[in-house]
Order: C-alpha cells, then structure tokens, then sequence
C-alpha cells in the first residue's frame, strides 16, 4: 500500500507537496529558536540613565518566547519520535494542533499500515476495495477516526488549495480524498458507524442546522464527487448498493432513476437525492473554474439606465445580462452539455445525462414535497424529508444558475447553441425547483422547505421526538 512521506522528502516536480504549500505547517516548522548569544552589556557607572536596564516586562516576554519555543521544539521532537512506531497517535497530535497537512500525512502511514497487516489494500478495477469490505477487523473506532481525519481535512485543504489557485496541492489532496472516502464507504459494516457518526452530529447542533447533517454517508459521497470533479473523473460516482461494490457509472444511476419515475418510493428518493447532490458538487466546481460567482446568495446593485436596481441575485436575468455575457469560453458543464472540445457532426446540444435528468428531477422532487411522515418515528421521517428538501432546493437553484450562464454564452458553444438557447426559452433547469404544494401550484422547494423546517424545529423544541 503506498502512502505519502511526510512532506519534508516530497519534491514538487513530481507533484508532491513542499513542506511550505500549507500555512498550518509553515508557521509550525520556521518557528524561530532563540539560539543566539546575547552581546555583552557595556560597563555602566552610578550615572547612567536607570531606563536602560531591563524592564521586569522585558524579562517576562523573554522568558515567554523561550518557553515556547522549547515547548514547540519537544512537541516536534515527540512527533518525529511517535510517528515511527505510532503514527496515529502522531496524527492526533497534529491534527489538534491545527497542523492539518502533517495530520493527514500521518493518517495515511496509519492506514497503509492497517491495510497491508489485514491484506486489505487491494482493489478491483473500478476501484472497489473488495477485501475490506469483507474484513470486519478494520470497522474499528481508530481506523475509522483515521479515515475521518483525513476525508475531512483533506477536503478543506483541497478546497483552500484550488481556491488560492495552487492547482498542484489541490490535485494532491483531492486525489487522497477521493480514496479515503471511497475506503470509508467499503467498510465492512459502515452503517453502523454511520449511525452513530449522525447521531453525534445531530446531537452537536441546532434543530434548524439538522438536515445538513443527516447524513455522513451521503456527505462521503458528494465530497468524493467534489474531488472526481477537479481530477476529471465523473465518469463514475459512488452509490449504496448494500456489500462489496460502492462504484457504479455515472450514466448508469442517470438511466435508472428516469426509468423509475413512475415507481418512485421513499428509497429511491434517498438514492436520488445522493445523485443529483453529487452532480450539484460538480457545478459548483465548474463555476469556480470558469471563474464566477459560486455563491448563489450573493446579490448586487445593477444599474439599467438611469435606474440603481439593489439586492439583485447574481443568477438573475437582470444581473446576468448586463454582467454574465460571455462569461463561458464553450467547454464548461461537458457533464450535460457538448463544448467546442466534443462537438461532431452526430454530437452537439445536451447529454444524455442532462436529458435524463429533466424527465426525472421535477418528478422525484414533487414525491418528496408530498411525502406524510408518520408512525412512530414521524420525527425522524421528517428530518429526513427536510434533507431531502435541502438538497433538491440547493441543487435545483445551481441547475438554474448554470442555464441562464449557458445562455448569456450560447454563441460561444457554436452547434450546440441552438439547444441551449431552447432549453433556456422553455425554463427546463428553472422548473426543477418549481413544485406544487398543498394542492397549490407555483411553489419553489426552498419555500417548502422554510415551511416544514419551522414544523420540525417547533416539534424537537417541546420534546416531541424520538430522534
């Protein structure tokens, strides 16, 4: 099983990480230890100036900066001494000291370590750790708070990496969290320690903050998809099949869910959701690579005229035409739409996926607006509708943002500009978000959502749960 070397040893032409790539471990390694003689004071008589001896003050922050760093040479020291025969135990230290890049290093020699002991690190071709799946030994609280570390702390440095635009530690860490959490989700058993990861999470935070943390699976699965879309992999996505293969092809869970849409149940819906969640992360990846606005809260104050219009979403038509013309180049969202890279004479407009998923997405959304929790658990069914909810809203309105980007750029997709300025004319993306809601057409699902969280939150607020 191959791991990473502490960082120290990687030299970046062969696109590893320098040691001073993350500031974490640049503030920890150039702390400067004060090793330096001190001159000699010069002889003073009775009439020297009494302000030129040392302060009482002075002496304090002397002895401070020593003590620290002494402290911060032993914890050093320690770390390089447990890493060789404790490398988790050297991972702790540094993740909670903050020294994220460090943290992952030593994860990683934990779990390679762990792999090759229960000759688990093989895999199939799709990238399916078979063997570990069926090696309940590794479902253990250390192996797994080690692939915890990693995913979580991997994601972040990815993300900061990409976003400062040092597209070489980007690569690193997300390739390393498209592993572990693939690694992650072939444990054998990994529902239970699901379970008890949801419980601890909904436990840590507010009623209203609860459906973004429903569920740490499906979180596995969208940030392996966050990493595929930097490392161009979306070819494949991981799924829930139940024992030994979490893989499957992207086109294929596409065709299933709009072959199933006259037999959609609450399952399927937990698939769904999972899926679209994932090609939302994919989104919002091609926005920041083309270099717009991701962050579809935002608004701004446009000016038509001689009028100052304020508070203008940034995915609105009134923003976009005056400040989205041109954006996209013509090869961005190759996902659902053919670029100037893979027009043919046989090949333009949108993919089959994209096609797919407008027969299916409006369909799986209004079952889940319409679904009754009750029962015994009709709390917990609630909470699980709301995340439900929370995706298809979040994702429905990147859906819409991409179409209305596409059309303030359809003449830069040459053949396939025809498609795009259709699809934009019939409001195809818009309408994911568009459902009807008590017998009442025009709802957008985040209304919905707002209306059922107030529900949930009043519900688990007089005790009225048995989550």
């Amino acid at each position: 099983m191959e791991y990473s070397d502490d960082k120290i040893h990687h030299d970046d032409s062969t696109g590893g990480v320098a040691d001073n790539s993350v500031n974490g471990d640049t503030e920890y390694v150039t702390m400067p230890e004060i090793t330096a003689r001190p001159k000699p004071a010069p002889e003073k008589n009775d009439n020297d100036d009494i302000d030129d001896k040392p302060s009482f003050a002075g002496e304090l922050v002397c002895v401070a900066v020593k003590t620290i760093g002494v402290a911060l040479s032993f914890i050093a020291m320690l770390a390089c001494i447990l890493a060789i025969g404790m490398p988790l135990t050297t991972m702790r230290i540094f993740n909670k000291f903050g020294m994220s890049a460090r943290a992952v290093d030593f994860g990683e020699r934990y779990i390679a370590g762990e792999l090759d002991d229960h000759d688990a690190a093989v895999t199939d071709k799709l990238g399916n750790y078979t063997t570990l799946s069926k090696t309940s030994a590794l479902t253990n609280n250390d192996f797994a708070e080690a692939l915890y570390v990693c995913n979580n702390l991997s994601y972040r440095l990815m993300n900061d990496s990409y976003k400062s635009g040092d597209d070489v530690t980007g690569k690193y860490y997300a390739e390393r969290l498209e592993k572990y959490t693939r690694m992650y989700l072939s444990l054998n058993n990994v529902a239970i320690i699901n379970t008890k990861t949801d419980e601890k999470n909904i436990a840590a935070v507010p009623a209203a903050v609860h459906p973004a943390v429903y569920s740490y699976a499906h979180d596995m699965r969208v940030m392996n998809f966050r990493a595929r879309s930097y490392l161009g992999k979306t070819d494949y996505m991981l799924y829930d099949p139940g024992i030994e293969s979490v893989i499957t092809e992207t086109s294929t869970q596409s065709a299933t869910f709009a072959g199933s849409i006259n037999s959609i149940n609450a399952q399927l819906v937990d698939e769904f959701v999972d899926y679209v969640d994932q090609l939302g992360e994919y989104l919002d990846v091609e926005f920041l690579r083309a270099g717009i606005e991701n962050d579809l809260s935002k608004t701004y104050t446009v000016r038509e005229g001689d009028k100052v219009l304020n508070n203008v979403p940034v995915y609105s038509d009134v923003y976009l035409k005056n400040y989205g013309v041109n954006l996209l180049k013509g090869n961005e969202f190759s996902l659902f739409v053919y670029g100037l890279d893979d027009i043919s004479a046989t090949q333009y407009g949108f993919t089959s996926i994209y096609n797919q998923l407008t027969q299916s997405f409006g369909k799986y959304a209004q079952f889940a607006v319409d679904y009754v929790p009750s029962g015994a658990n009709a709390t917990r069914e609630l909470l699980r509708q709301l995340h439900w909810l929370n995706v298809l809203a979040k994702t429905s309105q990147r859906f819409w943002y991409m179409e209305s980007l596409l059309y303030y750029s359809a003449g830069n997709f040459g053949p396939s500009s025809e498609a795009i300025i259709d699809g934009y004319g019939n409001s195809t993306c818009k309408q994911f978000g568009q459902v009807t809601f008590e017998n009442k057409p025009g709802y957008r699902i985040s209304e919905v959502y707002t209306i059922k969280l107030g529900i949930y939150t009043r519900l688990f607020q007089s005790k009225e749960t048995n989550i």
